[in-house]
């Protein structure tokens, strides 16, 4: 880095020899210092005590008059984003500058902060509140929810096209005469708070076999254009306001009643939109959102296909459930919580095991029965221990069951 050719004649005539070598030398290690950033430059957003940043620029020199001074001063906010402008103390040298880049004439930091608050799922509120303990400026509700409809639409815009896509990596797994491809899905759901009590919630399709999203339907029950004309007293105006506006409510019902509606608009529009015929559904144990699409494409269209990981937590719940309400089933020896995961991890396994061979898995099946029935018994396990069991692999498990042949023969007997 080379001075510029006035200050370099100042330094000549002024300063002594070592002392123009130790700031050449002083240079070449500022030389090195921005290599090294340029190689690895400061990015993303800070935050900083305006009083450090004031006495930080007290101690730069003025690039025009080269006077130590620098004044900064704060020229508006809007937001979260500041303008600021720096001048010189002794001449008339100013300049301004932001706190944030800009993008669209709108500061990219305010963007981010209401995006943020929407990703954890809090709102003008909380923001109002976070900002105030970090002593930052705060954005007006006006800006905010302004800031909210723009990112509304952008995210909208990227999430169907994304879905799109999706859906044509789909039509590429699975080429057809057809333009139309049958293919599986799984459906759930999700609601905004826990309960029964919410009002806002979706429904989503994810492909089975990319494991992404082809489709979702956002349902909500609350529209404040309606809330508010319900308190407004009757009149014409209210009328006229009530027959213009547009109501923001698609859903009304019971929250429960979520997921087969949701469901049923996602399997009707999935041809039209997507290209593809839902002809298989992956659920989760629940069969109210199978029950109103199976008949989408004609009678029992779509074939119902249950995850094996819901089934083994609705048994460990259910016989949970059954030993909290008989306590002669708890103890020693019964139906205690270690044996009931380990029914829950055989069960899986004796499942994995039927899609390899059925005739094993029933062999297998009625071992797991005989089990059971000698713990509700209070009798030993039989001749292989549990432990031997849990954690064997699919062709380990079929050993177990033709070596447990005899005694299942004896069950069958005797049951």
């Amino acid at each position: 880095m080379d001075l510029p050719l006035n200050i370099q004649k100042i330094a000549a005539q002024h300063l002594p020899t070592p002392v123009l070598q130790k700031l050449k030398y002083l240079l070449l290690f500022f030389d090195e210092e921005i290599a090294e950033y340029q190689r690895t430059p400061l990015t993303g957003n800070r935050i900083i005590d305006m009083e450090v940043l004031l006495n930080l620029f007290l101690q730069l020199c003025c690039p025009r008059c080269f006077e130590e001074g620098i004044l900064l001063s704060e020229d508006s906010t809007y937001g979260l984003c500041s303008n600021f402008v720096i001048r010189c103390n002794y001449c008339d040298f100013y300049s301004r500058f932001s706190s944030s880049k800009t993008t669209l004439n709108c500061p990219e930091v305010n963007t981010r902060f209401v995006y943020g608050m929407r990703q954890i799922g809090k709102g003008f509120s909380a923001g109002f509140k976070l900002c105030g303990t970090l002593n930052l400026p705060r954005l007006s509700k006006t800006a905010y929810t302004n800031h909210e409809n723009k990112l509304m639409s952008v995210i909208s815009e990227v999430s169907e096209l994304s879905m799109q896509k999706a859906a044509s990596e789909l039509l590429v797994l699975h080429p057809t005469k057809n333009k139309i491809v049958q293919c599986g899905i799984s459906v759930d759901e999700t609601w905004q708070r826990r309960g029964y009590s919410s009002i806002n919630g979706c429904v989503a399709a994810l492909s089975v076999d990319t494991g992404k999203v082809v489709d979702i339907e956002i349902m909500s029950s609350y529209c404040p254009t309606c809330r508010k004309i319900s308190k407004m007293p009757r009149s014409i105006e209210s009328e006229t306001f009530a027959a213009d506006h547009v109501c923001h409510s698609n859903f009304q019902g019971s929250v429960l009643k979520m997921k087969a509606v949701g469901a049923t608009r996602i399997f009707q529009r999935s041809i039209v939109k997507r290209g593809l015929k839902y002809a298989h559904y992956y659920g989760d144990g629940d069969s109210k959102g199978f029950i109103s699409v199976k008949d989408t494409y004609g009678k029992d269209s779509v074939t119902k296909y249950e995850c094996i990981g819901h089934v083994q937590k609705r048994v460990g719940a259910r016989l949970r459930k059954l030993k909290s309400k008989n306590k002669n089933l708890s103890g020693k020896g019964k139906l205690t919580d270690s044996f009931i995961d380990r029914l829950q991890t055989i069960m899986g396994l004796l499942f994995v095991a039927m899609l390899e061979t059925y005739p094993v898995f029933s062999k297998m099946l009625l071992w797991l029965c005989f089990i059971a029935h000698q713990v509700s018994r209070n009798r030993c396990m039989g001749s292989v221990p549990s432990e031997k069991i849990i954690g064997a692999t699919t062709s380990e498990h079929c050993l177990v069951a033709k070596s447990q042949t005899k005694n299942i023969k004896a069950y069958q007997m005797k049951y």
